[in-house]
């Protein structure tokens, strides 16, 4: 979904139930669309995590920043695309 009106417009076609399009849903809807990102976010963040403040080995604490600088440009990337 792109937005609230086309969600809106989708549960308006649908015709089976009388109630009204909840937010809850559509949270859930975005949450679910956006899977991925989120997962890449959420990776990028914890080897940034570990590598700053639970990795005293120094080549461990490189190689955990730079998979978090990685992991940060295919957010990024997965963030600028465009769904066609």
């Amino acid at each position: 979904m792109e937005d609230w009106k086309k969600y809106v417009e989708t549960k308006k076609t649908e015709g089976a139930s009388e109630a009204k399009p909840s937010t809850g849903q559509y949270l859930i809807l975005k949450i679910a669309d956006n899977s991925l990102k989120i997962a890449v976010f959420i990776l990028c963040l914890v080897f940034a995590i570990c590598g700053l403040f639970f990795i005293t080995d120094t080549e461990k604490v490189n190689w955990s920043l730079h998979a978090s600088g990685l992991c940060l440009g295919v957010f990024l990337g997965l963030l600028s695309s465009k769904k066609g």
